[in-house]
């Protein structure tokens, strides 16, 4: 099995052997989980199971994919007994409090950090990740810090072979997500040697930009291959923000984390023929953001939420 052929693997199973945490957000340091001694598991949708009660209890105002993962959590389908979560957005909020009184077996922890890069507010966030790992009984932060810095450093490579045509971009996401599911040192071998995989086709394609909600999963972008296009940078906390900068080995190993998790690593993706902003159900705040996406990119953005939307867009 090639290295490529791999990660779309752990992607597709996205599962964990071992004592496993898993975790919701983009804010999560999973270096703290590694340094605790257990596998750390992102918690994606899970498309096999019964949403009814997780719909009734989370509401239509809270995204399909969050009140996915409140009923996977229910119903034990993820091999974890601890879970942390954290504010990065009133969806994983509201799924935490749910979860309090729902699922009592399950250990839950919570990270808040701040995204002001104020003095005040690194202090804050610094003690928050401090608090948070000693709860998981983290040790060697350094190390963690710099093994998933190892597939941080890959990240601008595997950027240059998207915008030059090189990978599918359902395969690219599935690179990128691999990770959320794969030991840090693991991840960064299959990753350099897909990277040696990967080379452009020739056929020519129409590029994407991929605005809006989150996709944990690659329906979107699969889709987008089919009709002739390739996402080739996203915007999203599943895409190229896994593998934006890097931890910073010099100092505090909490202070680096603080700074690099309060940031919220986002890519400054280069131009593509057509910018599409995915909006799911239940997400309808994203579309705030697009007036101030439509300033920075200097271009227009297409809204879409179903497929003929899509091929309307890159028409």
């Amino acid at each position: 099995m090639s290295a490529l052929d791999e990660l779309r693997s752990v992607y597709r199973h996205r599962t964990a052997s071992g004592p496993t945490v898993g975790y919701v957000g983009a804010d999560v340091p999973r270096e703290l989980i590694e340094a605790g001694g257990s596998a750390a598991l992102r918690l994606a949708p899970r498309r096999d199971v019964d949403t009814t009660a997780a719909d009734r209890i989370l509401g239509p105002g809270v995204e399909a994919s969050v009140r996915r993962v409140l009923a996977g959590l229910l119903e034990g389908a993820y091999p974890v007994e601890r879970v942390v979560l954290c504010h990065d957005s009133d969806h994983t909020l509201r799924l935490y409090t749910a979860l309090r009184r729902l699922a009592p077996k399950i250990e839950l922890l919570f990270l808040d950090l701040l995204h002001l890069q104020r003095p005040s507010s690194l202090a804050y966030s610094r003690a928050r990740i401090e608090e948070l790992a000693h709860a998981l009984g983290s040790r060697d932060v350094d190390h963690a810090i710099r093994t998933s810095n190892r597939a941080r450093a890959l990240g601008p490579r595997l950027a240059d072979l998207r915008r030059a045509g090189a990978v599918a971009g359902a395969d690219a996401l599935a690179v990128l997500g691999a990770g959320t599911a794969l030991p840090a040192a693991r991840y960064a071998e299959l990753l350099e040697a897909a990277l040696g995989e990967l080379a452009p086709d020739g056929a020519p394609r129409r590029s994407v930009l991929l605005l809006g909600s989150e996709h944990a999963d690659d329906g979107v972008y699969a889709a987008l291959d089919e009709l002739g296009a390739t996402v080739v940078a996203e915007t999203h906390s599943w895409g190229e923000a896994l593998l934006d900068g890097r931890v910073d080995e010099s100092g505090d190993p909490f202070d680096a984390l603080a700074r690099h998790y309060g940031a919220r690593p986002r890519p400054a993706p280069g131009p593509a023929d057509v910018q599409i902003a995915w909006v799911r159900g239940g997400d309808e705040p994203v579309r705030w953001t697009l007036p101030e996406e439509r300033r920075r990119l200097g271009r227009e953005i297409h809204v879409a939420r179903t497929i003929d939307e899509l091929r309307g867009a890159i028409a």
